[in-house]
């Protein structure tokens, strides 16, 4: 299992993550990614101030996440 904080707070289990996106919030200039685990449940990652740096934070929370069967607070 592979539990990892998106927020503060707000957990998901990446096991059971179907489809992931980034969403750009043009109004504010910020970016988040949102995780379904169906087409009806979802939960958002904290915000980021550009595109690649909720890149980056995905990048390295799943290589953490793959290297380790705990939870990883961010």
């Amino acid at each position: 299992m592979k539990i990892f904080e998106v927020k503060k707070g707000s957990f998901i289990n990446f096991d059971n993550v179907f489809k992931f996106e980034l969403i750009n919030l043009e109004d504010e200039q910020k970016y988040f990614w949102r995780f379904f685990a169906t087409k009806d449940i979802s939960c958002s990652s904290k915000h980021f101030d550009s595109e690649q740096e909720a890149k980056d934070w995905l990048h390295i929370t799943l290589t953490r996440a793959v290297s380790a069967e705990e939870i990883i607070n961010l």
